[in-house]
């Protein structure tokens, strides 16, 4: 038998349940739980896929999901159902992986690693190969391998500050653009730019103007590359805040935003999402309780939830179930307050702790799910099975 946290028909009881005879498909799932595992509700991913899918397709847009967020093969295959045909990855080995699974038309977001040219040029014969440049010493090198046929991106940086041309250097971009067109074998895609500064955001009209700025910058750049005769080129966006926050993406042609399958705290307190729009929890064994201190402590640390943290601090938040579903539960009852390399401590008030012991399973959203999915492997996926399921979520 198995216990978790579960709510009653008024959110700020928290109660303890065992399994029932007739369980539902989440308490089946958490029967086998032995170590710190990913699950991941079918039904919301492919709801918070929607939304994004019908806004882009409205926008005359191009959605190419980022893949790094959920980095398994059972998800990639829920959104190839759902008419998704083109993504994004962060590696040579995620664009080989995905490749496997018969995924043709790849683009790696992350910037040319050139240690890696013998693989992209196994890749490049097998798919439709999409790269990432913002240097030339990297396209150079690219340049020389005429045996890798692909389309590249120039990465543009926007305000972020990580990697990327900055936005109001056109000589740079007019440069990298004349490198790619010295060759027969490459073909000038377009500029990408990732606005990670959209974290920093503290409110949905603070986002949306990270998007009006970014997307200004970038139609500016292509706007000179036609003036000197590169054409009109593609321009792709990617982070999940502003993406989420604005209505259109009117001005872009391709977005590669990934989060926003999953969602986590992180977009929670951004205000960029709903609570049931969270589709993914790190069940956790619990180890041990200390009602006198107020802590519970799990199996599941920072290598299974990241040292990501959210705005409060957390590490991530707490979730109850009925066997069927799961809620979130208010941070000032229960939240992830620490972690170390395999433990992780809930601060709970004590209704927390009269619903969980040793040997039972706690439900962790966490702070940042890119990270905490790509640590845990393939999920166990949580079909819909519930009448409702959508009341229960929300």
């Amino acid at each position: 038998m198995v216990n978790w946290l579960a709510f009653s028909p008024n959110p700020s009881i928290v109660l303890a349940v065992t399994e029932p005879e007739a369980p539902g498909p989440l308490s089946v799932l958490l029967r086998t739980v032995q170590v710190p595992t990913a699950i991941v509700d079918s039904q919301r991913v492919l709801a918070n896929l929607t939304r994004m899918q019908t806004k882009a397709a409205e926008s005359g847009a191009r959605l190419r999901p980022h893949f790094k967020t959920h980095n398994s093969v059972q998800v990639g295959e829920l959104l190839r159902r759902r008419g998704v045909s083109s993504i994004t990855v962060s590696s040579i080995p995620m664009a080989i992986r995905f490749a496997a699974a018969g995924w043709t038309d790849i683009v790696i977001g992350f910037p040319l690693n050139i240690r890696t040219l013998d693989e992209l040029a196994a890749l490049s014969q097998v798919i439709t190969l999409g790269v990432t440049v913002d240097c030339p010493p990297a396209l150079a090198s690219l340049v020389e391998r005429t045996d890798i046929e692909c389309h590249v991106w120039i990465e543009i940086d926007t305000g972020y500050g990580r990697t990327g041309v900055p936005s109001d250097d056109d000589e740079a971009v007019l440069a990298l653009a004349a490198q790619v067109s010295s060759a027969a074998h490459l073909t000038l895609a377009g500029l990408a730019t990732h606005a990670g500064q959209s974290y920093a955001a503290s409110s949905l009209a603070e986002l949306r103007e990270v998007h009006m700025t970014t997307a200004a910058a970038v139609l500016r750049l292509r706007d000179t590359l036609s003036q000197r005769g590169f054409g009109s080129v593609a321009i792709a966006i990617g982070d999940t805040p502003s993406c989420s926050a604005i209505d259109s993406f009117a001005e872009v042609d391709e977005v590669r935003a990934g989060n926003f399958l999953y969602f986590d705290q992180q977009q929670l307190e951004l205000g960029v999402c709903t609570a049931g729009d969270l589709a993914l929890v790190i069940a956790c064994p619990v180890v041990d309780v200390y009602p006198r201190r107020g802590q519970i402590v799990l199996h599941g640390g920072a290598v299974h939830l990241s040292k990501d943290q959210s705005r409060s601090g957390a590490f991530g938040l707490i979730a109850a179930s009925d066997g069927f579903s799961w809620r979130v539960l208010d941070e000032s009852v229960a939240r992830v307050s620490s972690v170390s390399q395999e433990h992780g401590v809930i601060t709970a008030e004590p209704a927390v702790f009269r619903g969980l012991r040793v040997g039972d399973v706690a439900l962790v959203v966490p702070a940042h799910a890119c990270l905490a999915a790509n640590a845990l492997g393939e999920p166990l996926l949580l079909e819909p099975d519930h009448p409702n399921s959508e009341e229960l979520a929300s």
